[in-house]
């Protein structure tokens, strides 16, 4: 409770990383390591963890006080010898006890990792002026004096080990009390049993790379989570955990893999998964091959969105299915929302975290949706560096572009700028094989999923479609639940693409016409089933490839129970905590896992081929002749195949980009079409 660590620092233990080099898809675990030494509350570069040595009762900080005797008893002070704090030197309840958040933060669970710019001894001060690469706080009440305490059952109460000196520790026989363990955690596929035992199982039931972004900076409670109203209140995607003896510290420990101390971010460090690689940064060689290859960019700072936004089509649960952005919460206690800001402690004070932003913008919004909107209909990718793109212009056999289904459609002269010009490629450029989503022909849509068939991703008369070009896993070729599903990539035989083409086409029966690119990949906004996602991803759920992830860690879909009755301090009784709809949540808490196959790797395979209308045109004509009494004595039948081209009929004087605007009496003719070929038809073609 010292007043020089008031605000948002107070209360606060803070630790040192030294530089280490994670590699990819890997989790490292950070404990003290070495000899038991103090605790350094305020010069905290001794404060160093690491990941070479496991957790052990040999290893912790400590810290040493005076021992005080007064009229009441034995207490401890800080080496300020404030008698102003008193403390037990055993504890006299093993509960929380929150204190006003005048005094301290010491109930708020928040987190900051900074980068400390070659600073090898940082103290508090210097802390503050350190940038922030991610900052959480994730308890209920963001330490504002009204935080619910957990308590350890009756019978239960850990025992004080008094240690006599820096040399003196816990024997490694007797490790701490799994009581002791206190914090907060991603979310794991499968939570505990004492977990789901304290609330309805359904509130822990969340797809981290689904629904949620943990890439995010800024990570803290938003209006919309849903809550549960008994300790230790579930809510979001980070997790406290209720004490019991199946988190224990034994059953928690890390696994050693060359070298380090490694676990698994769903679940316990023994799980049996040693990487998770879930995003992957373009290679100078490949560039980005298609516009669902974008799907890897963290387009968002927050934890309320997608991990996965260009692509996906599942409806953000926090708002209806008819929009994109949360009803409004109403009452005092709104939260965030277009018209104000909730008046409470927390709502304030996770409002400053974000800047206020939610004073005149929507922060909680169906990002993918609006992405998508805006994003597929608009625009496209070459896939080339300036040097690819004048290299492809001079010769586009030997030198063709990242996205290989573009072909030059060379006018006059050279292309080179114009294909370097974003405004101007498009009018350079032409879709060989592009295909239109109207397509009701199975087999055609066969033919365009099995694209990447036998190309040597995996096993031979398959077609795979890989989460990373760099897959760092096996090949995942069955539906059945498999551990594949985390580090590998997910292959369709050829069955499952037949049953996969046949849903995509009831799909496209039940919601065309589309009126562009971005609405055939964009869920409807409506009430019904074609609100809940888009079409591929419909069409996975019926044919089921994820099936054996589903069945192992299920999202039921199922109303919440009403959460009403949290009366925090100094706010009114908020009548329900289930804003976030369960029924519009994934299939499966383990959707998004790089071998879980989703609609965005379809795209990422096959969308820079998609178009929501054809180019190209069959026209047959019929002529007769007739002879003077009306008899027909000659009849011709011919075939035109012609292609709609970039090149208006009458170019505008600017840019000879787009059409003309009409004058007087003129009708606008569009763009171009030539013909690509023409033959006369037999009779018995017709």
């Amino acid at each position: 409770r010292r007043n020089t660590f008031d605000g948002q620092y107070g209360g606060q233990v803070y630790f040192k990383l030294p530089a280490v080099t994670i590699p990819p898809g890997e989790t490292f675990i950070f404990s003290m390591g070495g000899a038991p030494r103090e605790l350094n509350i305020n010069q905290f570069g001794a404060n160093i963890l690491q990941a070479r040595e496991a957790p052990s009762s040999d290893s912790y900080l400590f810290k040493d006080y005076l021992q005080v005797r007064t009229s009441r008893g034995q207490y401890a002070r800080d080496e300020d010898n404030d008698p102003s704090e008193l403390m037990p030197i055993a504890p006299t309840s093993y509960r929380e006890r929150p204190l006003s958040y005048k005094e301290h933060g010491a109930d708020n669970y928040m987190f900051m990792l900074k980068y400390l710019q070659n600073n090898p001894n940082p103290t508090i001060a210097s802390f503050r002026n350190e940038p922030a690469l991610v900052y959480a706080s994730v308890s209920l009440q963001a330490g504002g004096g009204d935080e619910f305490p957990l308590e350890w059952p009756t019978g239960t109460e850990g025992i004080v080990h008094q240690l006599t000196g820096p040399g003196d520790h816990i024997d490694a026989g007797n490790p701490p009390h799994p009581f002791s363990r206190d914090g907060f955690r991603v979310r794991w596929l499968d939570e505990t049993a004492s977990n789901k035992g304290v609330n309805n199982e359904l509130f822990l039931q969340e797809a981290p790379l689904g629904n949620w972004n943990l890439r995010a900076s800024y990570i803290c409670r938003n209006p919309y989570d849903n809550l549960t109203n008994r300790a230790p209140y579930f809510h979001g995607i980070y997790t406290r955990d209720n004490p019991s003896d199946e988190l224990s510290w034994d059953n928690l420990n890390p696994v050693l893999r060359n070298g380090f101390q490694t676990g698994f971010p769903f679940g316990k460090a023994n799980f049996g998964v040693d990487t998770v690689v879930a995003f992957e940064v373009p290679t100078r060689e490949v560039g980005i091959p298609s516009l669902g290859y974008l799907r890897h960019l963290q387009l968002s700072e927050y934890v309320w969105h997608p991990s996965y936004t260009i692509g996906t089509s599942v409806a953000d649960p926090k708002v209806p299915t008819t929009g994109t952005i949360p009803t409004e919460i109403p009452g005092n206690n709104r939260g965030w929302s277009s018209a104000g800001l909730g008046t409470g402690y927390w709502a304030q004070l996770f409002s400053d975290i974000v800047f206020y932003l939610p004073e005149k913008n929507h922060l909680i919004f169906d990002m993918s949706y609006e992405v998508n909107h805006n994003l597929w209909s608009d625009f496209f990718l070459t896939g080339g560096t300036p040097n690819q793109v004048a290299n492809f212009a001079q010769d586009p056999i030997r030198s063709p572009l990242n996205n290989g289904n573009l072909r030059l459609w060379d006018r006059n002269g050279d292309p080179t700028n114009d294909l370097n010009d974003m405004f101007r490629a498009a009018g350079r450029l032409m879709i060989d094989g592009g295909f239109d989503v109207h397509s009701t022909n199975k087999e055609a849509w066969k033919a365009l999923l099995a694209t990447t068939r036998d190309t040597g991703y995996g096993s031979p008369n398959r077609t795979p479609f890989p989460r990373t070009l760099f897959p760092q896993g096996q090949e995942n070729d069955k539906a059945e639940y498999s551990t594949k599903v985390f580090t590998g990539f997910r292959s369709l035989g050829d069955q499952e693409i037949d049953s996969l083409a046949e849903a995509i086409v009831r799909e496209v029966k039940v919601r065309a016409p589309f009126f562009g690119l971005s609405d055939f990949v964009n869920r409807r906004l409506t009430e019904d089933p074609t609100g809940r996602n888009g079409a591929i991803e419909a069409a996975l759920e019926q044919s089921l490839p994820n099936r054996g992830q589903n069945q192992q860690f299920p999202i039921t879909k199922q109303s919440l129970p009403n959460q009403g009755g949290l009366v925090a301090e100094g706010n009114p009784r908020q009548s329900d905590l289930t804003r976030s709809d369960q029924l519009l949540k994934p299939a499966s808490t383990g959707y998004g896992t790089p071998g879980y196959i989703t609609q965005g790797d379809i795209l990422q395979v096959i969308g820079s081929g998609l178009s929501a209308r054809s180019d190209t045109f069959k026209v047959r004509s019929y002529g007769e002749s007739r002879n003077i009494s009306g008899k027909v004595v000659a009849r011709a039948w011919c075939e035109a195949v012609v292609q709609r081209t970039p090149e208006p009929v009458r170019p505008d004087q600017v840019t000879g980009l787009n059409p003309r605007v009409p004058q007087d009496g003129e009708v606008n003719f569009g763009r171009r079409f030539q013909i690509v070929s023409f033959r006369w038809l037999h009779a018995d073609e017709v």
